[in-house]
């Protein structure tokens, strides 16, 4: 049985699709899904977090954006991103990794994505975010590369 529960904020409504749990926001007659899936796994050094959507846009980055602020206010230091299932994205979508990167500096941890195909990997590198952003190309390298980076930091701790 499908039930659907709608209610106004005054610049449109929301209504609840019980049956498939998702929420959506109706403005001036547009459609928009506002939930991003996503999935998170716990690591020994680390939180990986595969986001389960093949665009990281303007609708979806808020999102990931308020996750990544929320894990790090959790004191989730070291994060991974793996952005496999992920076949494009915007401004948007590179800024919300940018403020992933961004928190885990500020915490002294470290912030990586993983699993980036070929389209994704091309506007990283005409916006030139290949330099700032850590990406791991093999799995098997993401543990190592945490590890590495918290001794690192550590040494630059106990030099100053």
């Amino acid at each position: 049985m499908q039930r659907n529960y709608s209610w106004g904020l005054g610049i449109g409504y929301f209504s609840l699709n019980k049956t498939e749990g998702i929420a959506y926001f109706f403005n001036f007659g547009k459609l928009n899904n506002i939930y991003m899936n996503f999935s998170s796994t716990e690591k020994p050094h680390y939180l990986s977090l595969l986001i389960e959507e093949e665009q990281l846009t303007a609708q979806t980055a808020p999102d990931l954006k308020s996750e990544l602020v929320r894990l790090n206010a959790l004191g989730q230091k070291n994060l991974v991103v793996d952005l496999q299932k992920v076949e494009f994205v915007d401004s948007s979508g590179l800024s919300a990794l940018l403020v992933g990167n961004r928190l885990a500096h500020k915490s002294n941890g470290v912030f990586a994505i993983t699993g980036v195909h070929a389209g994704v990997m091309k506007i990283l590198q005409i916006c030139q975010l290949d330099t700032v952003l850590n990406i791991i190309h093999n799995e098997n390298e993401i543990e190592d590369f945490i590890i590495m980076s918290n001794i690192a930091q550590d040494l630059l701790d106990e030099e100053e």
